[in-house]
């Protein structure tokens, strides 16, 4: 029996168990992959984020865990292409190696008092007075009950299905490792363009490659041609090898936060930037927000009523963000790019 069980390993995950653990309470956290497990994802934080992890996690994120370059400009290019785009003032993102990086925060929830269990996916759950939690690890089958239970597994979530039984509305993104032998200029390009996608395109420089990524719908195979043909044009960008192709989903529009002594955070809740496709902040954020709600329900609260009130912010810049953007024409990207490059911009 514990006060909480967390599915899912990442960063909204390792922070809700990390909070709950400080808080006294016994914490166990399952992560259906093993150690250093690799997920598609652009790894990109801005420095606000770092300062959350230092609240949350009591320490800053290790070097060993960072990509290079180390920090990243933002540079946005509109529909009429990157010369009438620019860099961002004062504005820096942390670029993070994905896999090391999710491992070190469980790390810090086990050094908190977490109990972590790999290789272990919540396979179904029944709610009432306490959680009962069927777990699969390989061919075993076991149970565990708690008094809580945060769902952080992803943007496919497993505990939101069960309560809610839906699939949230997602935009599906699709990602190329390329060798990049000329070298790029240490930015994060994003590219917004209607004939791209109604969301958004990037480059993301990581060693001695380039990450290129859409969000995308129908064709993804001539979409990122087009892409690929942008940077070769538009920005003189060489791409050697091909290293990798992967694809998954962001959240894009519907937000859960939970029911009853179940709960909802980062991916699964909704909590990812509709526009940029920002989610380890949000994530931390809202797992954060998920740990402390519970601890201080135990005892004797509403927990989804005290997590609604936590992430009231997060729940309105998700919001707005996805209203702004839902129904963007080309005329608004442009305007959109003009605006956020007179911004002076301090974090």
């Amino acid at each position: 029996m514990y006060d909480l069980v967390v599915a899912g390993g990442g960063p909204a995950g390792a922070a809700a168990a990390i909070i709950a653990a400080k808080r006294g309470l016994s914490v166990v956290l399952i992560e259906k992959g093993g150690h250093n497990r690799q997920k598609p994802c652009g790894g990109l934080l801005p420095e606000v984020g770092a300062e959350a992890i230092e609240e949350v996690f009591g320490e800053g994120i290790p070097e060993a865990v960072f990509s290079s370059p180390r920090e990243l400009g933002l540079f946005y290019s509109p529909p009429s292409g990157p010369r009438n785009g620019g860099r961002m003032r004062n504005y820096r993102l942390l670029n993070l190696q994905r896999a090391p990086f999710d491992e070190w925060l469980r790390g810090r929830a086990e050094a908190a008092g977490a109990e972590v269990i790999y290789d272990s996916a919540l396979a179904s759950f029944a709610a009432g007075d306490s959680v009962k939690c069927i777990i699969n690890r390989g061919d075993v089958v076991s149970s565990l009950t708690s008094s809580y239970l945060i769902g952080a597994d992803g943007v496919f979530s497993t505990v939101r299905r069960g309560l809610y039984g839906v699939r949230a509305d997602v935009m599906r993104v699709v990602q190329e490792t390329w060798e990049a032998p000329g070298g790029v200029d240490d930015l994060f390009y994003v590219f917004l363009d209607g004939r791209l996608t109604r969301t958004y395109g990037y480059m993301i420089p990581k060693g001695e490659c380039v990450e290129i990524g859409l969000g995308v719908e129908g064709d993804a195979s001539e979409k990122m041609g087009m892409l690929r043909t942008l940077l070769s044009e538009r920005l003189g960008v060489k791409l050697g090898k091909l290293v990798q192709c992967a694809g998954w989903a962001i959240p894009y529009g519907s937000i859960y936060k939970g029911a009853g002594n179940v709960l909802l955070a980062g991916d699964a809740s909704g909590f990812c930037n509709p526009l940029s496709g920002e989610g380890i902040r949000l994530s931390i954020e809202s797992g954060e927000a998920a740990g402390t709600a519970v601890a201080d329900a135990a005892g004797g609260g509403d927990a989804v009523a005290l997590y609604s009130r936590y992430v009231e912010q997060i729940d309105g810049l998700v919001r707005r963000v996805h209203e702004y953007s839902k129904d963007f024409t080309d005329e608004d990207r442009e305007e959109f790019v003009r605006a956020e490059l007179q911004r002076v911009n301090l974090g």
